[in-house]
């Protein structure tokens, strides 16, 4: 190993950020820049990769974790959160402790729940069919239905805070905006 492959694992071994980047991963166009910089030699960003191998180093790539991942709240969203989701059921859960605090049925999947002027409201999908429901928390009852089209789910369901639902449309990728009707307006319309 010359001096200068010495140099440059070195520096490699330093991390980007040492020459400003804002990740601690290395890219072949990085690796160029950093060659440009401190030998004044430039590369082509492909043919920087080569070097990475002459020294031993094998391309990596991120884990696709956020640094702020909280591992303790993803464990109770997995043994909590994600078998109520999987049921046909809604669940008030304890964010503290985990415990079902509330159960509430439903004949299909319930695929997100959301407060919206203090009354519930859930999403619900099988199959082809799919609706958005407005629910009486104490006793479960549907007291008002919104049903898509066949063929449009409703995967998730959040609020503006005032006359529109938001909710995600399974692998289309799309997400559609639901009005809520006014009290006293007709059951079942979707706008």
């Amino acid at each position: 190993m010359t001096s200068s492959d010495q140099r440059l694992e070195k520096l490699l071994v330093a991390g980007p950020e040492r020459i400003g980047y804002e990740t601690p991963l290395w890219t072949c166009p990085r690796v160029a820049h950093l060659i440009d910089e401190e030998f004044n030699v430039r590369y082509h960003k492909a043919m920087s990769g080569k070097f990475w191998l002459a020294l031993g180093w094998s391309p990596q790539r991120p884990e696709g974790r956020a640094r702020e991942r909280n591992e303790e709240q993803i464990l109770n969203w997995k043994k909590n959160v994600w078998p109520a989701l999987k049921k046909k059921r809604a669940e008030k859960v304890d964010p503290e402790t985990g415990a079902i605090l509330r159960t509430i049925e439903s004949n299909r999947f319930v695929t997100g729940v959301t407060w919206v002027d203090g009354e519930l409201w859930h999403g619900t999908w099988e199959g082809d069919d799919s609706d958005v429901r407005r629910i009486d928390p104490q006793t479960g009852e549907v007291l008002e239905r919104l049903e898509m089209p066949a063929g449009v789910g409703v995967s998730g369901l959040e609020s503006d805070g005032g006359d529109r639902f938001f909710c995600g449309g399974g692998a289309s990728g799309k997400v559609r905006a639901v009005r809520r009707p006014k009290r006293g307006a007709a059951a079942g319309q979707t706008r």
